[in-house]
Parts: C-alpha cells; structure tokens; sequence
C-alpha cells in the first residue's frame, strides 16, 4: 500500500466492488488532488485486478468521483463513510 494511502482510500475499492456489481458509485474526497488522481485513471492501493474493475466501471458509466459531498449523496440509496484514524508516534491507533 502506497505511504500516502489513508482510510478513506482503503475504502475507495468498496465503491469499485458496489459498482462491478451494476450499482453507481460516487467516491468524494474532499482532497481536490485526491479526485485528480481517480479521475486520471490511478488507483491509489494495491488489490490485484483493481485497476481494471475500476477502469471498466468508470467507463460504463457506474463510478465516478467528486468533490461535492451535497451533489454526491443527493438521491442516494447508501452512504458509507470513512475518515482518518489518529496514529501514534508508533504506528499504533
């Protein structure tokens, strides 16, 4: 996993797996370089066959990302969310 990788990256692949299976996603960071990278076709993790999931999807039209939270969830059926756990010095939650 990549150094720069956060939780809420880590639950990025939840969007491409909903969205494999016929649902649209929105992914949102509230990071606009975060969404860049999406946009530009990068997967921010590692899962083998990642890339091309979200490839395939983001081309049919199911996954997206954005920005805007409010724009994002209008209308939705579900809401998963996830946000930065504090580390310590240590590396330990």
């Amino acid at each position: 996993m990549h150094e720069d990788c956060d939780d809420r990256h880590r639950l990025f692949w939840v969007g491409v797996c909903f969205s494999d299976f016929g649902h649209d996603a929105v992914n949102v960071d509230q990071d606009p370089s975060k969404i860049e990278i999406l946009e530009a076709g990068k997967v921010p993790i590692y899962e083998l066959g990642l890339d091309a999931l979200m490839a395939k999807n983001v081309a049919a039209g199911h996954l997206l990302f954005s920005g805007d939270l409010a724009e994002a969830v209008d209308g939705v059926e579900a809401i998963f969310i996830s946000v930065g756990t504090p580390i310590k010095s240590i590396g330990e939650p």
